[in-house]
């Protein structure tokens, strides 16, 4: 089991996922300290402790896609490229419905249970899977 595990983290290059979570940390620590000093309330509209949660939550959500995405493969990848591309496209259409709302006078956004999201956001990812499918195939 430990030989199939390392076969899968043995092309995650541990070097760049070290710094990213080094640089990472950095700047949940100089949001923290901003935060301390009430220097973020003067640069911005402010970033209270629960911003810097969910900072952190989403670092280690991104870990955590990155490590799940290794033990797929990159064949399993490039077949579901496509499909997670045009599925994530439909929350882009819908900010264009009356379910979409303006945040910051900026219109991309969906509300949903309690919460919003801008799906734009998700699609950046799969787009460039979806090219480089359709790059490598050709």
């Amino acid at each position: 089991m430990l030989t199939s595990l390392y076969n899968k983290f043995r092309c995650a290059d541990i070097v760049v996922f070290s710094l990213c979570l080094c640089l990472c940390s950095v700047s949940l620590i100089t949001l923290y300290l901003l935060g301390i000093n009430g220097i973020s309330s003067k640069l911005t509209s402010g970033f209270s402790r629960k911003g810097i949660i969910i900072q952190a939550a989403a670092v280690l959500l991104g870990a955590v896609i990155y490590l799940s995405l290794l033990t797929l493969g990159g064949n399993r990848i490039r077949r579901l490229s496509l499909p997670a591309f045009f599925i994530l496209s439909v929350p882009v259409i819908l900010t264009l419905t009356p379910l979409g709302i303006t945040v910051d006078d900026d219109s991309a956004w969906l509300y949903l249970g309690g919460g919003s999201i801008q799906p734009s956001e998700f699609l950046k990812p799969a787009l460039i899977l979806a090219l480089s499918f359709v790059l490598s195939s050709k």
